[in-house]
């Protein structure tokens, strides 16, 4: 038996099984021994069985500790609907063993495993090592902290406002009276490693955690921490799903934020400028700013060795300026503390895990707890943004007959089938973040992105096309056969401008050889003789030199095609070298016409009686010099923009750029500044050169002119291109801290 439930159905269930599991505890409280058919629903079956199961773990704990034991046995002979292939659930018998242990009876993991053999690799792996076991209700029982409420003191606080109350406690809105300030409360049971958790984090999207105080006789636990006035996120969620795709704007977190505020007493500012701004936003780009926040925020806390572990709506609270504020580490695992371990405190909010996790919360699943990594997070993350975007999760939440098959079939349906959105996205904005969010909730963990920074990167770039562009628009066109055959793409790029510089170098020299060979017929041979050797000795060792300064670009170029990542140093060295490959080219283009123009006046000197040494040497290196500036400008600009469009682009997709980057595609800026005025001086010189020699070929000059304002005009445009592409990569490339702190945009063209 299963059932396929939307999110607020799936909410709905929860919160019965909560209510039920409340109303039960407390009949126990009252001294009465409740009977577990009043508490049950009569319908859907999978729901009822989920509540039976519960609620025996709640009725095995309150007989343990009145000292009223009641055996497994006996509660499944009352409902043999438990039974399956003669077993019951897993988790059911593990409670039974947890608490018989917590109890200190004699008991050994081993023999529930001879009693149940078909779950007894699940229970060894929910026993653990260690010695200690962990509770598996759902639910945990929250009603000794009911006598908590608004308009008491507890302790150094007064009990203003209740804010919110989840499975490990109550939250509320005191005034700290030794310190006369306001705090956010966290009265929860005294456990878990929540607040050494939260005082190692320093972020601005993270609640910043200010003591915590313990009251023993209470055996509850103070946490006193930031307040943030705007509600959570799970209201805006609620929001969305109640407004029409239609009218979806950033109003609605400005609303939202409103109602938080007016429910803690804090009336905000309607003229604030964060409401302008969010207001003239589409919901996309809402959606986008929230994520990039809350990937810096995991990703901050994941290099500080911590996993959150239950990224949801209801744990991302809201300052009274919209920004997201991650809280609620209470099962969050941090490596730096001393005797804590991923098994410890393990849970979450199944609706928003991935399925690594999912899996590691099974105990049928050989999956352990330690083999998750951040990526896990980004994916809740990502469920979370699909949510917010869509009014929907990507998954159907699965209810099924027990606590594991519902894992199981909740993990699969992840790793089987691609998430489901209402329709297609509403604009541009939300096409792109469309695209990020599938593949952060990729049921492949190396096609995910690597990190926190790479996640608000790509969400940063669903508000600039172009740097969208440029970074993820590689997938087919001649953007696509240049990232896959990189140094074959240099060729058309660089051909031309050879080309042309020699038909003017061969025909200004060719001319005045003429005029020389009246005299000395024999200087034409020698003449040809030598453009020969230039031409099959100089040019190709040219070639030689620039794809050999390119083949380790080209190299890594083609291993991203085969791998999906690649070691980190070597596509930032690629990056580095592809930035240069437009001044080598140019290097290499400018010393060998100079070379030239001192080879032809040399050879015609040495083996020619006529030819004029000064006169020669000066009328080579003129038009060698011209031509070397051609093949210098008009390459470098080609192949920096074959760089800055595609090569660079295409190594950045898989790593994170450092601020040396940065500085470098600033510099090359500028340095494509300093070659644009040389692409009007070259046609000039050429034009001048042509006049000196030849004063009466009009039709030649005129020629010359005309295809010199060409080639000006394509450079102009060309710098164009590499300016702005540049300015694309600057925000697809700014440091992870400063993303989202500027509103630069770049168009596409």
């Amino acid at each position: 038996m299963s059932a396929n439930l939307t999110a607020e159905a799936a909410t709905q269930a929860w919160d019965d099984l909560a209510e039920r599991l409340e109303r039960f505890l407390a009949t126990w409280e009252a001294g009465t021994e409740p009977t577990l058919a009043e508490y049950l629903p009569a319908e859907p079956p999978a729901h009822r069985q989920r509540v039976l199961v519960e609620l025996i773990k709640a009725d095995l704990e309150q007989r343990s500790v009145r000292g009223r034991p009641k055996s497994l046995d006996e509660y499944l002979a009352q409902h043999p609907e438990l039974l399956a292939d003669g077993e019951p659930p897993c988790d059911l018998i593990y409670e039974e063993f947890h608490l018989r242990r917590a109890a200190g009876q004699p008991v050994s993991i081993q023999d529930y495993c001879r009693r149940y053999p078909r779950s007894a690799e699940a229970l060894r792996r929910l026993a653990g090592t260690s010695g200690a076991t962990i509770s598996t209700q759902l639910v945990s029982p929250t009603r000794r902290l009911d006598g908590f409420v608004a308009g008491k003191r507890l302790d150094d606080f007064d009990l203003l406002v209740e804010l919110g109350k989840g499975a490990f406690g109550s939250v509320f809105l005191a005034r700290q009276i030794s310190m006369q300030r306001l705090v956010a409360l966290k009265v929860s049971a005294d456990r878990g490693n929540e607040p050494q958790t939260l005082a190692q984090l320093d972020h601005p999207n993270i609640v910043r955690v200010f003591d915590q105080r313990r009251l023993p006789s209470e055996r509850v636990r103070l946490l006193y921490m930031q307040f943030a006035p705007g509600g959570t996120l799970a209201e805006v969620a609620h929001q969305v799903r109640a407004t029409p795709p239609a009218a979806r704007s950033g109003a609605i977190l400005i609303a939202c934020v409103a109602a938080g505020q007016l429910k803690a007493g804090f009336p905000g500012d309607e003229d604030a400028p964060w409401r302008r701004r969010v207001a003239a936003s589409t919901w996309p780009e809402t959606v986008c700013r929230l994520g990039l926040q809350l990937a810096q925020a995991l990703d901050y806390a994941h290099k500080q060795g911590i996993l959150h572990r239950d990224v949801k709506p209801a744990n991302i609270l809201l300052s009274g300026e919209g920004s997201p504020k991650l809280a609620d580490f209470n099962i969050s695992f941090a490596s730096q503390l001393e005797g804590a371990t991923p098994a410890a405190y393990f849970g979450g909010s199944m609706a928003y895990m991935s399925p690594e996790q999912l899996e590691a919360c099974n105990p049928e699943h050989s999956r352990l707890p330690d083999d998750l990594d951040g990526r896990s997070d980004l994916y809740a993350l990502g469920v979370v943004l699909w949510e917010l975007l869509y009014g929907q999760r990507p998954y159907a939440d699965v209810e099924e007959v027990s606590w594991t098959a519902t894992l199981a079939a909740m993990a699969s349906r992840r790793r089987a089938h691609q998430p489901t959105s209402p329709g297609p996205p509403p604009d541009a904005v939300a096409a792109r973040l469309d695209a990020v969010l599938r593949k952060v909730l990729s049921p492949d963990v190396s096609r995910r992105h690597a990190d926190g920074a790479a996640l608000a990167r790509d969400l940063s770039l669903c508000t600039n096309p172009r740097a969208w562009s440029l970074v993820h628009d590689l997938g087919s066109g001649w953007r696509s056969f240049a990232a896959h055959q990189p140094l074959i793409a240099l060729v058309p790029v660089n051909l031309p401008p050879f080309i042309l510089a020699g038909i003017f170098n061969y025909l200004y020299n060719h001319a005045y050889i003429l005029k020389l060979a009246e005299q000395e017929p024999a200087i034409m041979t020698v003449f040809n003789g030598i453009s020969l050797f230039v031409n099959s000795a100089l040019y190709p060792l040219g070639v030689v030199v620039v794809l050999a300064f390119a083949w380790p670009v080209a190299r890594v170029l083609r291993r991203l095609a085969r791998e999906t990542r690649l070691p980190e140093d070597e596509l930032r060295a690629a990056r580095r070298r592809s930035l240069q490959i437009g001044h080598v080219v140019a290097l290499v283009g400018l010393v060998l016409w100079l070379v030239a123009g001192l080879t032809f006046p040399t050879g015609l000197s040495l083996f020619t009686e006529t030819f004029p040494p000064q006169q020669g040497f000066v009328h080579f290196f003129l038009a060698m010099a011209t031509c070397g500036l051609i093949s210098c400008v008009f390459p470098f600009l080609a192949t920096t923009w074959l760089a800055v469009r595609v090569f660079f682009p295409a190594l950045l997709a898989s790593a994170t750029p450092d601020p040396r980057e940065q500085r470098q595609l600033a510099a090359l800026g500028r340095q494509a500044g300093y070659y644009l005025p040389i692409a009007v001086v070259v046609p000039l010189l050429a034009v001048a050169l042509l006049i000196l020699s030849d004063p009466g070929n009009r039709a030649a000059s005129i020629g010359l002119i005309a295809a010199g304002g060409v080639g000006f005009l394509g450079a102009y445009a060309m710098f164009n291109r590499i300016r702005g592409d540049l300015a694309a990569l600057t925000i697809a490339t700014r440091p992870v801290e400063m993303l989202g702190t500027s509103t630069d945009t770049v168009e596409s063209f």
